[in-house]
């Protein structure tokens, strides 16, 4: 834009503006060139009768137009080609001329660069072409001549109320006019479009007016080509960049960006129509515009602008080169980067090759059920997103190139949903789309955006279906939802990814229609995997969070000798400090849950007195502790951070029965990651509260009683209530999990044999120990969005043994060491662990 108003302010800076050429001057003492280097400033019209031959080099021309009243339409020409002629480096700058004794603004009627009969020019080096006023040209072939312009690289050419370049129609049975631009050219028009007596504001222009010549016929033909790395730019309304009506032919060499910004300012338009003189119409079939490779396009499609329009019979744009002397085509392709709409109607044909890296941002229509719109789009790097409903005739889709439909960030509903219908369909794709199933099985109010393939389907397909946001829906699993009409059931359609898409709680995936749903087996649905049964990764780690809940309670949950190790030995301080570290790997947790694997660590820490009772002890204290638990699916990990404070009391007899009582409150934060069936992350987070009572009781037998050392053996049992409150548990992709409350209640029953040696300064203590754990409770359930439908029941129910072996040290009679090593293995889990402790007696 920038670049445009400077040309013009530059356009406006002349005093005189010019004419030259091959060239006839209606003031030729004033204007004729004779030499190299000259700069021509004069007034004047075309004269007819010029024939002298024009071959010089550097020439600027600078001409005004004036009213002779030769011609009350024409004020005026630059340069006027009726021979042949050759120029390096020329500059032309025209501005308009009087109509009448009428001014407008910036004159009227004057082009740059006229032809008329079979004349022709070629300038090398560079071409400079200002022109400025109503219906002014850059370039104009005429509909009287037959004619050929061709300009080297670099062109410059700049019209503010005109045409840029404009190759009309010729009357010649036979003939051509045509202009060739060279390479890096620039094309600028400021001024609004139209194509009625006066053509104005079109940067390439091949055809004719639609009204206000006096001749009927055009028998010969208009052309355009532009060379590669063109810049081609309008700014007015309804001022098209590339337009080809009536037979007229335009070609566009590689890396060609054309920008638009007015409205109803379409990028590259192909149009038939009609020709009326003298009270007659005659009609004739539609222009063609040929891309032959990268091509750029960007238009406002907010005002009502089309990147490319193809209107009528025998309209075209293609990437395509047209051999025209033998109508073949050669395919051609290129990177295209359009922003805007592609229209056709009335039998006007649009047929694009898209290469890796491609992108489309816009919509397809084919209107009057009329007309042909084909798109062969290849890559993994190509992406075509449409923001409303499209149409088609033939879609292509190599490598998975991308077709997006809709706002991929935005939810669809009755108001936005995209519908993509193409009557063919082939090749690798992956399309991405929309879901919003919200529940209550094949309810009307479940939609999708939705792929229509009415005639021919082939080729392997992938479908994207976002499910980053989709957590919340309240579904319970029996939903099933269309997405894909095929009429011949041919393509294949699967999911990305997992081949699963998470819609609350559960996965679902891609299947052709189920006749015992009355679905048409040629369509494709979304529907819950497993019947409804196999939840989410965030959903079933929300779950999980119950077991890894329950088993790092019963890791915390401490025997007797866990805590404070063997009291049985001689003693005479009455305070005890504590501590003691424990670690571990549970694994295999079956049941309706995925597995995980989860590690775990943590101490605690106590203060207790002893008091003498009847000559046995009471002990009576107070403990803290936290622990943490890392668990690992298949996909994702979890993590657990426990905080627990309690009470405990034991009374230990002469005769070495004890009873040990415990009361523990718990805090545990719980938090995962975890990805999608369509691979975006998701995190987790909730906090359980929750409470533990525990009484352990056991006597010990020595066999030899009276030293009270040596082996032994001694009967345990155990008994620990547990009640964990509710909890909610929220994801990051809008699922909320609601856990029940439960109670556990844990039996346990042991039996240890160990030696003990008592003689010396350091009693030693070793033992062996098994016993067997049963969950008598541990009844619960979840539920999922505050569905009912979703409530499902689960137990911790279960059994396992209990292994160990361990050892007590005491030294220096103060300080006691203790260890020991478990393993359990049962229906539910496994356990592997490993207690350490020290106790301080003052």
């Amino acid at each position: 834009m920038d670049r445009r108003v400077g040309h013009i302010l530059k356009w406006q800076t002349f005093l005189l503006l010019s004419c030259a050429s091959s060239i006839a001057l209606a003031d030729r003492a004033s204007c004729s060139v004779s030499a190299d280097g000259l700069t021509n400033n004069c007034s004047g019209v075309y004269s007819l009768y010029d024939s002298s031959n024009f071959n010089y080099q550097n020439v600027v021309v600078n001409n005004t137009g004036i009213s002779t009243g030769y011609s009350p339409d024409v004020q005026g020409f630059g340069v006027y080609v009726s021979q042949h002629s050759t120029v390096q480096n020329l500059t032309v700058n025209m501005k308009g001329g009087i109509w009448g004794g009428f001014l407008p603004t910036d004159g009227f009627g004057t082009d740059a660069i006229r032809t008329q009969g079979s004349g022709s020019l070629t300038v090398t080096g560079k071409l400079i072409v200002n022109a400025i006023g109503s219906s002014a040209d850059g370039i104009n072939a005429s509909i009287t001549s037959n004619a050929t312009v061709n300009t080297g690289n670099n062109t410059e050419i700049n019209a503010k109320s005109g045409v840029a370049v404009r190759s009309n129609l010729t009357q010649y049975s036979t003939g051509e006019n045509t202009i060739n631009i060279g390479d890096n050219a620039t094309i600028n028009t400021l001024g609004y479009g139209s194509n009625t007596s006066d053509s104005l504001g079109y940067a390439l222009y091949a055809g004719s007016r639609d009204s206000g010549d006096n001749v009927l016929s055009r028998e010969g033909s208009a052309v355009v080509t532009v060379g590669k790395d063109s810049t081609i730019t309008t700014t007015g309304n309804n001022a098209y960049a590339v337009y080809a009506n009536k037979t007229g032919y335009i070609q566009l060499g590689d890396n060609a960006t054309i920008t638009t910004s007015g409205a109803a300012a379409h990028g590259i338009v192909a149009q038939d129509g009609t020709i009326t003189a003298n009270g007659t119409t005659q009609s004739y079939s539609g222009g063609v515009v040929d891309l032959l490779g990268n091509t750029t396009i960007t238009v406002d499609p907010t005002k009502n602008s089309n990147a490319i329009y193809s209107s009528g019979n025998g309209s075209v744009v293609s990437s395509s080169n047209t051999d025209r002397a033998t109508t073949v085509a050669a395919q051609t392709s290129g990177k295209f980067n359009v922003v805007g709409n592609m229209l056709v109607d009335n039998g006007g044909k649009i047929d694009l090759r898209m290469t890796d890296g491609s992108s489309f941002i816009g919509n397809t229509a084919i209107t009057n059920n009329n007309g042909t719109l084909n798109l062969d789009i290849t890559g993994a790097n190509s992406r075509w997103q449409m923001n409303d409903s499209s149409q088609l005739t033939n879609l292509d889709l190599k490598n998975n190139a991308a077709v997006v439909l809709g706002d991929q960030t935005t939810a669809v509903d009755n108001t936005n949903q995209v519908v993509l219908t193409t009557e063919n369909l082939t090749g690798s794709g992956n399309f991405f789309m929309r879901t919003n199933i919200v529940g209550s099985g094949l309810g009307a109010n479940n939609i999708g955006d939705l792929l229509q393939v009415t005639g021919s389907s082939q080729g392997n397909h992938v479908v994207t279906v976002s499910d980053s946001y989709n957590g919340s829906a309240a579904v319970d699993g029996t939903e099933r939802l269309k997405i894909i009409e095929t009429a011949d059931g041919n393509a294949n359609f699967a999911l990305t990814g997992t081949g699963t898409v998470d819609v609350g709680a559960y996965q679902y995936t891609l299947n052709k229609g189920d006749s015992k749903f009355s679905e048409n087996a040629n369509n494709w649905y979304l529907s819950a995997k497993a019947g409804g049964g196999q939840l989410t990764n965030a959903a079933d780690h929300s779950v999980n969070i119950l077991n890894i809940n329950y088993l790092l309670n019963y890791a915390e949950t401490q025997t007797l000798l866990h805590r404070m190790g063997e009291l049985r030995q001689p003693r005479d301080k009455d305070w005890d400090f504590w501590i003691r570290g424990f670690a571990g790997k549970m694994n295999s947790f079956s049941g309706k849950l995925s597995g995980f694997d989860m590690d775990y660590h943590g101490f605690q820490a106590g203060l207790d007195r002893r008091f003498i009772v009847d000559g046995n002890d009471l002990y009576t204290g107070i403990m803290v502790g936290t622990s943490k638990a890392k668990a690992d699916y298949d996909v994702g990990n979890g993590d657990t951070t426990s905080y627990h404070v309690g009470l405990y009391t034991t009374y230990k007899t002469q005769n070495d029965f004890y009873v040990d009582a415990i009361a523990k409150y718990t805090v545990m934060k719980n938090d995962f990651n975890t990805t999608t069936g369509g691979g975006y992350q998701v995190n987790g987070d909730g906090k359980t509260r929750g409470y533990t009572l525990g009484l352990e009781t056991g006597k010990r037998f020595y066999f030899d009683h009276m030293a009270k050392a040596g082996w032994y053996v001694e009967p345990q049992a155990q008994l620990t209530y547990s009640y964990q409150d509710s909890a909610k548990i929220h994801s990051s992709n809008g699922l909320k999990t609601k856990l029940d409350s439960y109670e556990s209640i844990l039996g346990r029953a042991s039996g240890v044999v160990g030696y003990n040696i008592n003689q010396g300064k350091t009693p030693v203590d070793v033992y062996f120990k098994t016993g067997y754990v049963k969950e008598f409770d541990g009844r619960t359930s979840y539920s999922f969005n505050g569905n009912s439908a979703t409530r499902n029941k689960y137990a911790f129910d279960g059994s396992w043994w209990d292994n160990g072996i361990g050892i007590n040290a005491k030294v220096n009679k103060q300080h006691n060491i203790y260890a020991e090593a478990d393993f359990s293995k049962g229906s539910r889990f496994n356990n592997k662990s490993i207690k350490v402790g020290y106790r301080l007696e003052f």
